[in-house]
């Protein structure tokens, strides 16, 4: 199927394990992995010098035996250095080499020492850049929650400052009703008392003008029979 080319990512290792430095038929004889990948972090064009690594493709998974090449190139994508690489497509695989319990995602390096120091200092920055952007992002984020929170609350006073002026309008509106309904209720009250006072007058004058009356007639009376 001959060259192909494929992210580093999308390859599996076909062991658990690698030693930390190329065989003796290597192209990096006795070399550490980790100053090869050193070579490619001072020099990214280095990594066209490194044999094509061979793949081959189970189910639709690509997984190679070039495991410690593989490696390499993995910590290379991570650093951002090399997004894809050139790989010979085979037919087979030496079962030999065929070791993985992990489905060839992860792969241990014996002695947890592969050498290097460069990719190792590069990779703490870039975590720690991550964990910068990651600690910004957190606080832009509570940033934003807290301004709509600030937001919200400002909304929610303004809407209850609004519920109280209309409650007081309404109380006020009520009370200025109570009001012209007692002035109505008084006015009435003093106009049935004044027309009381009116009628009970009137009868009282003409009572007495009957009697005023009644005392003259009397009073000719007797006037008459004195005569």
């Amino acid at each position: 199927m001959g060259v192909i080319k494929l992210a580093p990512s999308e390859i599996r290792f076909s062991q658990d394990s690698i030693s930390n430095s190329f065989g003796d038929s290597t192209h990096h004889a006795g070399q550490c992995t980790g100053e090869t990948l050193d070579e490619i972090v001072r020099n990214p064009d280095t990594a066209d010098l490194i044999p094509n690594i061979s793949v081959f493709n189970i189910d639709g998974t690509w997984i190679t035996s070039d495991n410690r090449r593989l490696w390499v190139f993995q910590k290379a994508e991570e650093l951002g250095i090399v997004r894809s690489i050139d790989v010979s497509v085979k037919h087979g695989i030496n079962y030999a080499k065929f070791a993985t319990r992990s489905g060839g995602r992860n792969i241990h390096v014996r002695g947890n020492n592969p050498g290097g120091h460069l990719w190792q200092s590069l990779g703490r920055q870039m975590i720690e850049e991550q964990a910068r952007e990651q600690r910004e992002h957190r606080r832009r984020e509570m940033k934003k929650t807290n301004g709509n929170r600030t937001q919200r609350r400002v909304r929610q006073e303004e809407m209850e400052t609004e519920r109280q002026r209309r409650e007081w309008e309404q109380q006020m509106e009520t009370e200025r009703q109570q009001r012209e309904s007692g002035k109505k209720k008084w006015k009435q009250r003093k106009q049935r008392e004044w027309e009381e006072e009116m009628e009970t007058t009137e009868t009282e004058r003409a009572g007495r003008r009957n009697g005023n009356h009644g005392n003259r007639e009397s009073g000719k009376t007797k006037w008459k029979q004195r005569k």
